[in-house]
C-alpha cells in the first residue's frame, strides 16, 4: 500500500508540474526571451485550459485517494519541479510538459480504473 501511495504521489506531482509548465510557460518565456510554441501563445487555448483542469483534478485526487496533506505536498513540490525543469530545459520544457501531461493523463486513468 505504501509503495503504491508513493508511486501515485510521484505521478500526481509530475502531472501538476507539467500542468504548471503548460499554463505558466508564456510568462516565464517572455521574461527570459525564450521561444513559445503556437499552442501555448493563446491565453485560452484548449491546452492551457486542460492543463489548468489537470492541476485542479490532481489536487482533488491527492486529497481523496491518498491523504489530506499530500495535496499540499504535490502543489509545493510540483511548482518547485516545474521551475527547475523550465530552468534546465529552457524552450524544450514546453514540449516535455505537453508530452508529460498527456502521458500522465493515461497513467492517472489507469490508476483510477485499477483502484475501482
Amino acid at each position: 500500500m505504501i509503495k503504491s501511495d508513493i508511486l501515485i504521489t510521484f505521478i500526481l506531482t509530475l502531472s501538476f508540474a507539467f500542468g504548471w509548465i503548460t499554463s505558466m510557460y508564456k510568462e516565464h518565456a517572455l521574461r527570459y526571451n525564450l521561444s513559445i510554441i503556437k499552442a501555448l501563445q493563446d491565453d485560452f487555448s484548449i491546452l492551457k485550459i486542460s492543463s489548468s483542469f489537470t492541476e485542479i483534478c490532481v489536487v482533488v485526487l491527492a486529497f481523496f485517494f491518498i491523504s489530506w496533506w499530500s495535496a499540499l505536498f504535490i502543489v509545493v513540490f510540483g511548482i518547485l519541479l516545474a521551475i527547475i525543469m523550465i530552468m534546465i530545459l529552457k524552450h524544450m520544457a514546453q514540449l516535455v510538459a505537453i508530452g508529460g501531461l498527456i502521458s500522465s493523463w493515461i497513467l492517472i486513468t489507469i490508476y483510477i480504473y485499477a483502484k475501482a
